[in-house]
């Protein structure tokens, strides 16, 4: 593979996709571990972009279908996909994302402090993803995506992933937390800072009492192909904040 640290440019930028599908949590066979994939080289920046997809809420109310890309038939299938990791530090470049099965969290000191907050995954392609340099057209080629919710019940939301750079034969997609924070935006009021989360973000008291939570339940698809935990459920992200101003 290419040196570590070159940047690639001209990558096409992208917009959120707003539909909200009504996809259920039926489980998923996970990615089995005894598939062999090379790494080593360490991620580095790029981003990529796509077209969105057809809106599903729309057409399923009888609107005029979205023409799909001449190559959607022929996008491969990954042939495997995993190494989710997490990485929320304050830019210490010798500090490796720390892997998780299943859930995360992000408290206030991620919030206040943190300058890296992301979460990563890698998908290979043979034939496609360890290619050096990568195709300038792997957004076309791979449809990458996170489908996400707020709570335990209620219809998944969908957004693209932006393709972060490659390891090894692999290449390395991820979100920012803060992304999805419900408490990203702070609200100054007669009484001082008021911690309220985003309008419709259900929350719940923590164990200790001490902080109000929200859960990101969430999971990937590439082509289609879903990417879940081992146990077949979905990721979940544990967002906290205090209930008044600390």
């Amino acid at each position: 593979m290419a040196t570590p640290g070159i940047e690639r440019t001209g990558q096409a930028s992208f917009e959120p996709i707003e539909a909200e599908t009504s996809e259920s949590e039926a489980t998923v066979p996970a990615p089995t571990a005894s598939q062999e994939v090379r790494r080593g080289s360490a991620p580095r920046n790029l981003l990529a972009g796509f077209e969105p997809p057809p809106d599903e809420a729309a057409q399923a109310a009888g609107a005029s279908a979205v023409a799909a890309p001449a190559d959607a038939e022929a996008r491969p299938e990954p042939a495997w996909m995993g190494e989710t990791a997490v990485r929320i530090d304050r830019g210490d470049p010798d500090r490796p994302p720390q892997r998780i099965e299943e859930s995360y969290s992000f408290d206030t000191w991620a919030r206040q402090r943190a300058a890296i907050t992301e979460f990563l995954f890698q998908v290979w392609v043979p034939g496609l993803t360890d290619q050096d340099p990568l195709p300038g057209d792997l957004w076309q080629k791979l449809d990458v995506q996170i489908h996400y919710r707020y709570g335990n019940s209620g219809p998944f939301k969908r957004d693209y992933v932006h393709l972060k750079g490659e390891s090894g034969n692999n290449a390395v997609y991820g979100f920012d937390l803060r992304q999805f924070d419900p408490w990203r935006a702070s609200d100054y009021g007669p009484e001082g800072w008021r911690n309220l989360p985003e309008p419709g973000v259900p929350t719940r008291t923590s164990p200790d009492g001490r902080y109000q939570e929200a859960e990101l339940q969430f999971y990937f698809t590439v082509n289609g192909k879903e990417l879940r935990p081992p146990n077949g459920e979905v990721f979940r992200g544990i967002y906290s904040q205090y209930p008044t101003a600390p």
